[in-house]
């Protein structure tokens, strides 16, 4: 897809440009449910799951749909924290590198595995948090849909989407000399 991705007809709704002739009118629409965590996930990354699923519900962004993004944020996110705890042992133990680098048989340095497991995982964090509105840019761009208006509200005939009345266009045929 080549330009801006196309920004969701909920958030048009939402901050009031949606227009009935650009709108999808196949879009899905998604049910917002509290989820619970998946069963395999371990410790740190149910922990994680359990604070953003909570915070991410509160603020009406959390979907079924959003299940496998979110798994894979905590599961990068217990990565992370593995490898980091990993190289802040290294860092004890190496003078040289403190941990970010190791030697090849030919004594040249190069970064460590660990290090490019952990700077991998934190990518995907980024990346995947920025899909789940979970930074503070990414979070400005998502919203949540407001409360619905009442039925009987007496400005509706104000704001409604329908044509008001015929059109008038001038009539500019005839070129003026």
């Amino acid at each position: 897809m080549r330009g801006r991705p196309p920004k969701p007809s909920a958030a048009k709704r939402a901050t009031g440009t949606l227009r009935k002739n650009r709108a999808n009118p196949a879009e899905p629409a998604p049910e917002i449910v509290l989820l619970e965590p998946p069963a395999h996930l371990r410790a740190v990354a149910k922990s994680v799951w359990l604070l953003l699923a909570d915070e991410m519900h509160a603020q009406g962004t959390l979907a079924r749909t959003d299940t496998f993004a979110l798994e894979a944020f905590c599961q990068a996110v217990q990565t992370y924290r593995q490898a980091q705890a990993v190289l802040d042992r290294a860092a004890n133990m190496d003078d040289i590198g403190f941990g970010l680098f190791q030697k090849t048989p030919n004594d040249f340095l190069v970064p460590s595995a660990v290090l490019i497991v952990r700077n991998g995982a934190l990518s995907l964090m980024h990346k995947l948090g920025a899909e789940l509105g979970l930074s503070p840019v990414s979070r400005s761009r998502v919203t949540s849909l407001p409360p619905p208006m009442p039925a009987d509200d007496p400005a509706d005939k104000w704001f409604r989407d329908e044509p008001r009345g015929p059109r008038l266009v001038a009539d500019n045929t005839r070129r003026r000399r």
